[in-house]
């Protein structure tokens, strides 16, 4: 990781494409998206670099502008998700993909998409003080303000501040959510490159008002209503609130102790579809050179706090007295509240060996004491286990890279073994398969739980058990003339699940007894032809699997004008978006414990969501408007995505981005 911390030369930045490691590149991405035609003059494309602890790759943050106006990250992902409708709400897939589990888990997983942990810090290098600001917003009471901060104090230090927050009233009525997101980072480096030092805190509150859904989802159509959807009666009153705080220290050493000479390398950049040949300008501070890693000892200390609570001092509504269901356990009010603390240590060592560092090893060793407080059980747990990560590079031609690790401790008997090769065969594109053997444990939540101190369930699950494969194969770029190229890339998934666990129609944790196979198809395509762009995204799957229901087809597309004005003064770019998938039964969502749950008097049609925009950007600023979801306008129908939770009616929403270099 410590190679990382020398990089050089910096200017403007973006948040760009975040290192992405899981099978199927389905860690969350929490980047705004950034264009890609050539902006000139002025193309300021001078970079800003980043790295993640305890990994060697320097990342290059480019600056272009891409998508700016897709600001949540539900709809940022390479596989589609949903929401219940509003921005900030609880998300859940729509495409599977396996999600990598390490140690005791809570299993509290529907809003990561707006999380920041320590896995998403980002440490910088920069050689002139950067600031990005980012502000949006549509009705009152409905913004989301994102700001970066980073300088290098000197040669050795870096430190930086990323803050977020989301603000939404919500649609309909008792919907509102906050959230807010804190990353601090910073490194040091020792003077002769032998000792490195990173300190990193996440930090997440989030607060989320439950209103039940609408009591009827006729009144949708009620012309009394129109224009007017606050006023449609919800099932719960204002008394039924989620809050989930997640927080994360970290502090890494590393030692070499052995090095070779110092060399320049050059950061990766990150892989934008239609990214054209930048033009570098030169910025004021000292060139500092990345040394190569060699042969060295690392420690990282972390500290994790992660709290869930649920609270209702009306669990009796009027319009719906037996809403809750089992989980009423108390006339006067309910209580869900579950605490975890984990104190972890991780010793390890890493080997970097062969011409430019082709062979890398990095075996560690990790301990955890686990505190938890599952109302009102409170008890110790230790967390043990193995892990190395193995890399290395032929002829820049045959690419592998694997990891995986065992567990010895609580969770005994989990493990992770997963594999990613890729092949470069020249002008024929490039093949990349991918493979993921994993393991793992029952969380907290679906072994056992306590709603106001009373036992709702007590389960014995056996370990679930998942094979994943991805097989992929890209295309090179087809230049169809000067001004306009093609590109094409696909491939398969196969997703094998052993022991299942689901929530059933009662909102319980169930496990499959037969062995669960998804299967899936995707397709992207997107061509150039002169300033027209049209981007798509095709997956077929298997769909309306009991216990894991999944449309059969989903897909996304932009269709966009891009353009310079003012004789190349400003970039202008207008365009639409368009999401959409086939009918399925969509899950309905439990509000006390945070979970989706199968139910069976819901489906949905197909519907398309379609949302314009027009993008603006003059130097180092960018602006857009964008009218979101104006199908629904057109074809006078809401879409439910899950019972009683209708999506929000065509709206307008404006933003700005602004960086700063000085």
């Amino acid at each position: 990781m410590f190679a990382l911390l020398t990089c050089t030369n910096s200017e403007a930045q973006r948040p760009g494409i975040p290192n992405i490691e899981g099978l199927g590149d389905n860690t969350p991405n929490y980047s705004q998206g950034r264009d890609s035609t050539g902006f000139q003059p002025p193309l300021d494309t001078a970079n800003v670099k980043y790295f993640h602890d305890n990994e060697f790759q320097v990342y290059e943050i480019i600056d272009t502008m891409d998508h700016i106006q897709r600001y949540n990250p539900v709809f940022t992902q390479e596989f589609g998700y949903y929401h219940l409708g509003n921005f900030g709400s609880p998300h859940r897939q729509l495409v599977y993909q396996p999600r990598v589990r390490k140690g005791i888990d809570m299993g509290f997983h529907h809003y990561d998409l707006y999380t920041k942990k320590a896995d998403d810090i980002r440490f910088y290098n920069t050689a002139s003080p950067h600031t990005d600001f980012m502000y949006t917003a549509g009705s009152q009471e409905n913004a989301l303000v994102k700001a970066t901060f980073t300088q290098n104090i000197n040669s050795r230090i870096n430190l930086g501040v990323d803050y977020g927050r989301i603000i939404h009233a919500g649609g309909y009525q008792n919907q509102r959510v906050r959230h807010t997101n804190l990353g601090l980072s910073g490194w040091y480096k020792s003077e002769n490159d032998l000792y490195y030092g990173l300190v990193s805190w996440a930090g997440n509150r989030i607060k989320q008002q439950n209103n039940g859904g609408i009591f009827n989802e006729a009144d949708l159509l009620d012309e009394d209503y129109i224009g007017e959807r606050d006023l449609i009666p919800v099932t719960l009153g204002e008394t039924a609130q989620t809050e989930y705080d997640y927080d994360e220290f970290t502090y890494s050493h590393y030692l070499n102790l052995w090095r070779k000479a110092d060399k320049k390398i050059e950061p990766k950049v990150p892989e934008l579809d239609t990214l054209p040949k930048r033009r570098r300008v030169k910025t004021s501070g000292r060139n500092i050179r990345t040394p190569r890693p060699g042969v060295g000892l690392s420690h990282r200390f972390r500290y994790q706090k992660e709290q869930l609570k649920f609270f209702d001092t009306d669990p009796t509504p009027i319009s719906a007295p037996d809403f809750y269901g089992i989980f009423k356990t108390n006339e006067i009010g309910l209580r869900h509240f579950i605490n975890i603390r984990k104190i972890e240590n991780r010793f390890g060592a890493f080997l970097y060996i062969g011409k430019n560092e082709a062979f890398s090893f990095k075996p560690a060793l990790s301990h955890a004491f686990v505190f938890i407080n599952q109302e009102p059980e409170e008890y110790l747990l230790q967390e043990l286990r193995v892990s190395a990560e193995l890399s290395t590079s032929i002829l820049n031609v045959f690419d592998v890279k694997a990891d995986g690790y065992y567990e010895l401790g609580t969770n005994l008997g989990d493990y992770l073994l997963r594999g990613k090769a890729g092949l470069q065969v020249g002008k024929l594109g490039k093949l990349e398969g991918q493979l993921l053997q994993h393991q793992y444990s029952p969380n907290l939540l679906q072994r056992k739980l306590f709603v106001s101190q009373e036992q709702v369930w007590e389960t014995d699950f056996k370990k679930t058990n998942e094979t994943n494969l991805r097989i992929q194969y890209s295309l090179p770029n087809i230049q169809l003339s000067k001004t306009s190229r093609f590109q094409l890339k696909g491939g398969i998934q196969n997703h094998l699940i052993n022991n299942l666990i689901y929530y059933d129609t009662l909102a319980m944790p169930i496990q499959a007894t037969e062995l669960k196979n998804i299967f899936q198809i995707f397709i992207e395509g997107n061509v150039s032809l002169w300033k027209l762009h049209l981007e798509n995204r095709f997956v077929f799957q298997q769909s309306d699997l009991v216990g894991l229901r999944l449309p059969g087809f989903w897909s996304q597309h932009s269709a966009f004008f891009q353009g310079n004005l003012f004789k190349g003064a400003a970039l202008m770019k207008l365009g639409a978006d368009v999401r959409m998938n086939t009918s399925f039964r969509g899950d309905n969502w439990q509000i006390v414990t945070g979970q989706f749950f199968n139910q069976d008097f819901v489906n949905q049609g197909v519907y398309p969501i379609v949302d314009v925009f027009a993008d603006f950007k003059v130097n180092r600023f960018e602006a857009f408007v964008k009218m979101e979801n104006i199908s629904q306008a057109i074809l006078q129908r809401t879409l439910i995505v899950a019972p009683n939770y209708p999506t929000r009616d065509m709206n307008f929403r404006f933003g700005i981005f602004w960086t700063f270099i000085d």
